[in-house]
């Protein structure tokens, strides 16, 4: 197979210069373009060793002006002279290019800076220093705080790099901010500077050895916690005043330091980096981010609103357990080529999942399994943009593409099948081995699987990893299920006879609670193929949950009678949602009230329930729902009642109280309003790239005006945001192009939308197929809709 060929070049490109290889073949070096081309990764792998940087960034205070430094790259050369070199970089050169000393004019063109290989020392250490303006694509840069985040191949936005996994290297870093803000980066903190002017230089310790996508800092206004635990020191910078949210601070360093502990007791290696810090950002585009010594964390899954559900608690830990296993798990052992990417999230994911067993011994933590990964693999893995685990790669531009349900879901799934087939024992002295044997440099899967096979000769590894791993797609599982006895933890295309699915359709509340998990899992999956009516579906589900002791399957079943009621004929929508808001209406925990409540507050549709609605905004109890909440009910709301568009937006706006949240409903809320001329230039406004900065914002705006309240004048924005969708992509971070497509087309099941997308996949036979993937997934449902 080409990847095995990669990979094993990759291997020799290590050991000798690239032009050697072949001795009697003509060597063609690596053309520039844009990106970074897998045949100049394995180039560079091999001309550059013992790289360092040097970084100075000069960032001013008002966020239109630019961010300007400059960066001292050394590094030992194996090339030859009539070799050049690339190094990455999107953003200005100012001026000259310092090569050792010596100026000469930059040859700066398609993303690169050239070297001649003549003005460089073979096999001795040499320095370029250049002078640079950034670029703001990875800066995410807000009125007083930044954040850079680098991931998949974003660090060439902003400083001048061998923007690659494979190329570890140590960063020196200083800042020059205003004296007011903060920062926090990998490396410990050095004392500040003052500079005058209310300018502070911030200095930070060399790091550890870190691809370019880990290295990262976060400068701004923010407030510092620090904990002692298990005898070390642990740091989080957040921007919250909400007292409520602070007094959780507590919770999450002892999630993190247990996280911590249980990593180090399995994986016999101590946290292998300098310091453990987190920030906690508002408008996050990302669930976490590894960066060692500063992961990134999205603020709403951190702090939670009163009356927080057992779901929310558990994602808060499984995110912190996640991030934190990734410092083992990619950070510490790194992919040698991204497509390897999807091998850091498994075990990460695994982790967490371990992890969470320990923390919330009491919870049925097969339903959480099946809870976390099933149905999101499943909502990928039965569309026709689905793909195999490991995908091929040519370019690190195209890489944010790899991302999305099958690596962070289906992986974990195929994990755990794995360690069932070895043993648990046998599974984790091979992680150890792995982890050893590679600390600090990079490995591939098939380095792991085998190391794997070692340990178990017997298992057959290599037929499960070409099954699991190399092929796309889903296995058929016949499910017989009139006695119950199935296995609920199989994957795949659920197959059921007639008596199998009229058995589970009128039994499944009845089996013991991980069939039963599993068996609302088959039904929405029927009525998805349209094997199970509407009707058959939401009566099977609603009289289901009224059995329920259990939250998690009660949660995911209003969750799943909340997508039913999607497709619902008006006609039945009444009296569904009437059964819907009484059942939850009655519920006695507050937590799962809120939680079986959230959808139907901001989707219901009959004139009864959104009466009902109104008047829990109206009262605006914070006993049960939060101010999220009543943002969401306050759109609904509008969309729903727009002679009172205005009202019920300044109400929702004078009762918000967090800064940031405050900015979010500014742009988001927008969207609710009744002006059709200004619902088409809000949407032309989002074709600009600098209006779609913060994404998350961006999708609920998109999300709003395309609510299914405004087919069919929606309609009319599909063509165009889909003409779009590779400038998002090459815009924007790794999972806006599959979040764009589903805030454009989750509201969308007409016929007309139907055809507007057949349309543009026609017109555009030779679309890249990774973002079509994206597209198909998205648009499933939609497609999907037609029997």
């Amino acid at each position: 197979m080409v990847i095995n060929v990669f990979f094993t070049v990759m291997l020799i490109a290590i050991a000798m210069p690239l032009h050697a290889m072949c001795p009697t073949a003509t060597y063609s070096p690596a053309p520039v373009t844009d990106g970074v081309s897998k045949q100049l990764a394995v180039e560079r792998r091999a001309q550059v060793q013992d790289v360092r940087y040097v970084l100075s960034f000069n960032i001013p205070e008002e966020k239109a002006k630019p961010v300007t430094g400059e960066a001292t790259i050394s590094f030992e050369w194996q090339g030859k002279k009539s070799d050049s070199l690339q190094i990455d970089f999107q953003g200005e050169v100012s001026g000259h290019v310092r090569v050792n000393g010596k100026a000469r004019p930059a040859d700066h063109r398609l993303e690169h800076i050239i070297i001649p290989g003549r003005l460089l020392k073979s096999g001795k250490v040499n320095h370029v220093k250049v002078a640079f303006v950034s670029g703001d694509k990875a800066l995410n840069r807000n009125d007083d705080y930044l954040y850079t985040l680098f991931v998949p191949d974003h660090a060439r936005s902003v400083f001048p790099c061998f923007d690659q996994p494979d190329i570890k290297a140590r960063f020196q870093l200083a800042l020059q901010l205003p004296s007011e803000w903060t920062a926090i980066s990998n490396g410990k903190s050095l004392p500040n500077t003052p500079q005058g002017g209310g300018r502070t230089s911030f200095g930070f310790e060399e790091t550890d050895l870190l691809p370019t996508y880990l290295f990262s800092f976060t400068a701004g206004k923010f407030h510092t916690a620090t904990a002692w635990r298990d005898g070390r020191e642990l740091t989080i910078l957040h921007r919250e005043d909400d007292s409520k949210k602070t007094a959780q601070l507590d919770t999450i360093f002892d999630q993190a330091a247990l996280s911590l502990r249980w990593l180090e007791e399995y994986i016999l290696i101590k946290q292998p980096f300098q310091k453990y810090g987190l920030v906690v950002l508002p408008g996050y585009q990302f669930g976490g981010m590894e960066h060692p010594g500063c992961i990134q964390l999205r603020d709403q899954t951190v702090f939670l609103d009163d009356n927080p559900t057992i779901d929310e608690r558990l994602n808060r830990l499984q995110l912190i357990a996640h991030e934190t296993s990734h410092l083992w798990f990619g950070d510490l052992v790194t992919m040698r080529w991204f497509n390897d990417v999807w091998t850091k999230e498994v075990f990460a994911n695994f982790m967490a999942d371990k992890i969470a067993r320990e923390q919330y011994p009491d919870i049925n933590h097969d339903i959480n399994f099946l809870k976390t990964h099933y149905l999101l693999a499943l909502s990928t893995d039965r569309t026709e943009g689905t793909h195999p685990i490991q995908q091929p790669l040519d370019n690190l531009n195209n890489a944010g593409l790899l991302y999305g349900n099958i690596i962070y879901h289906k992986a974990p799934i195929m994990m755990r099948q794995l360690e069932e087939r070895m043993g648990a024992e046998a599974f984790q002295r091979g992680l150890q081995k792995y982890l050893k044997k590679f600390s600090f440099a990079n490995a591939t899967w098939d380095d792991l699987i085998d190391i794997l096979d070692h340990e178990r000769p017997d298992a057959a590894l290599k037929d499960f990893d070409a099954l699991w791993v190399k092929k796309k797609g889903l296995a058929e599982v016949m499910v017989h299920a009139e006695n119950g006895d199935f296995d609920p933890m199989e994957y795949g295309r659920y197959v059921m006879d007639g008596n199998s699915r009229q058995w589970l359709l009128s039994q499944w509340f009845t089996l013991p609670e991980t069939q039963r998990y599993a068996a609302m899992i088959y039904i929405h999956d029927s009525y998805l193929r349209h094997q199970t009516s509407n009707a058959e579906a939401f009566t099977s589900l609603i009289n289901g949950v009224r059995q329920q002791d259990n939250q998690l399957v009660t949660a995911t079943c209003f969750s799943l009678l909340h997508d039913i009621l999607t497709d619902t004929p008006s006609s039945l929508k009444p009296d569904y949602e009437k059964e819907m808001m009484t059942f939850g209406m009655q519920c006695a925990d507050k937590s799962l009230r809120r939680r079986l409540l959230q959808g139907l507050t901001t989707r219901a549709i009959s004139p009864a329930i959104v009466d009902t609605i109104y008047k829990i905004w109206e009262t605006a109890d914070h006993e049960v729902f939060n101010d999220r909440d009543y943002m969401g009910m306050a759109y609904h709301l509008a969309l729903m009642k727009p002679d009172r568009c205005e009202q019920i937006l300044s109400t929702q706006r004078q009762r918000l109280k967090n800064a940031d949240l405050i900015k979010e409903f500014d742009f988001v809320s927008r969207g609710c309003t009744p002006d059709t001329k200004e619902q088409q230039w809000l949407f032309e406004s989002l074709l600009l790239k600098e209006n779609r900065a913060i994404e998350p914002y961006a999708s609920a705006l998109l999300s709003l005006l395309n609510d299914p309240l405004r087919e069919p004048f929606s309609n009319r924005y599909i063509l165009p945001a889909l003409e779009k969708l590779e400038e998002v992509q090459q815009t924007g971070d790794i999972f806006f192009p599959l979040n764009w497509c589903q805030a454009l087309l989750s509201g969308h099941r007409s016929k007309e939308a139907r055809n507007l997308v057949r349309q543009f996949l026609q017109t555009h036979p030779n679309y890249p197929e990774n973002l079509k993937g994206k597209l198909l997934q998205a648009a499933y449902r939609t497609m999907n809709n037609e029997k």
